[in-house]
């Protein structure tokens, strides 16, 4: 279960990460 929740962060932050990569790019 932990670590489902750490795979499940890591996928957050990365599509933040180019979410914002993105935005500052534009």
């Amino acid at each position: 279960m932990q670590e489902e929740v750490e795979n499940r962060t890591l996928t957050l932050v990365v599509s933040g990460t180019k979410f914002t990569g993105r935005m500052f790019k534009a």
